[in-house]
């Protein structure tokens, strides 16, 4: 059949891209930065893969190649996922109701911004001083001299 029908075109349009580039995920794992090569259509990702880039470690060790967990492997389809938190929210209800309401990005910093102090002071100085000048930060925890 000339130019597929139905599934067959759906399943190709799958391997089709503008380009590939190189990436790594955020994902709070071990070693982590694991080398992916990302496939990229109309500015979307559409798929990932493993590369097996890493270098051997010491011979007669098996190397790390290629590098990737499932946590990463579901990576590049978490930025249009329906759920995806587009835009900050402040929670409304109780912890755990699920309530919440946007809010703009200057109100959840400064929100961010309080929060942050207001368990520092609590801690009487057993907590561990960092600067988000940003966040405006470096006016309200005290810095180690």
């Amino acid at each position: 059949m000339v130019g597929g029908s139905g599934w067959t075109e759906r399943y190709r349009d799958r391997w089709k891209w503008d380009k590939i580039t190189w990436g790594s995920h955020a994902v709070d794992c071990y070693p982590g930065g694991c080398p992916l090569r990302v496939y990229v259509r109309d500015g979307k990702i559409v798929r990932e893969e493993q590369s097996g880039t890493l270098a051997v470690v010491q011979a007669g060790v098996p190397d790390m190649n290629p590098m990737g967990c499932n946590k990463g492997a579901c990576w590049g389809y978490l930025h249009t996922a329906p759920d995806r938190v587009t835009r900050p929210l402040k929670r409304v209800g109780e912890r755990g109701e699920g309530k919440f309401e946007p809010v703009s990005r200057d109100e959840a910093l400064k929100g961010a911004r309080n929060e942050i102090c207001t368990r520092a002071a609590r801690s009487r100085g057993h907590s561990r001083a960092c600067t988000f000048p940003r966040l405006g930060l470096a006016e309200c925890l005290p810095l180690p001299s």
